[in-house]
């Protein structure tokens, strides 16, 4: 064999191997510097992301057309930098998103979407009471806080990360909520 002749083998074993163990990671889960709680945060930023795009807001809500379309993350470091990165460059309605940390009830009133922590859930019912008619949707994390006045839940069932819709809260809203955001979610009726 000649010296390029085994140079291009010795390259396409190289390739071959490196395409192998790259495989193996992928199968195995792995992701270089993603923490477990991070990973699970950027799948709920993903999430909130497509709740953004499959909701209807009322026209015009907290300002013209130019103004950012606020999400708010009230609690939650990871999924603050989670969201801004998903989000990032992203716009609904011609309008850009933005997402900022909120840490009070006066902040969340000027956002279209707030995340609420699991460790903030005490803040949840003050929070629904302080936007029960207005165009502010409502996320959280905590079990049992559709009850307490959330729009939308993240729960587990069966080892997968699934959510919780209140639809007649959120039309009470004035929000109008897509079909296919319906049909993957779980409904619930509490008022």
């Amino acid at each position: 064999m000649t010296g390029f002749a085994s140079q291009v083998m010795a390259i396409k074993s190289r390739g071959a191997s490196l395409l192998l163990l790259l495989l193996f990671f992928v199968l195995c889960g792995y992701r270089t510097g993603v923490s477990k709680e991070n990973l699970n945060y950027a799948v709920h930023a993903r999430f909130v992301y497509h709740f953004v795009k499959y909701l209807n807001w009322p026209q015009p809500f907290k300002g013209n057309a130019k103004e950012p379309f606020i999400l708010g993350v009230w609690g939650n470091k990871p999924m603050l930098t989670e969201l801004t990165q998903a989000c990032a460059g992203k716009k609904i309605e011609d309008r850009p998103l933005e997402v900022r940390s909120v840490n009070q009830i006066a902040e969340a009133e000027k956002c279209e979407l707030v995340f609420l922590a699991e460790k903030e859930h005490d803040q949840l019912e003050s929070l629904a009471k302080a936007v029960y008619n207005e165009p502010v949707v409502i996320v959280s994390e905590y079990p049992g806080s559709i009850a307490q006045g959330a729009d939308i839940n993240f729960v587990i069932r069966e080892d997968r990360l699934r959510f919780e819709l209140n639809p007649s809260r959120l039309q009470r809203k004035s929000i109008q909520i897509a079909g296919e955001l319906k049909r993957l979610a779980i409904i619930s009726s509490t008022p």
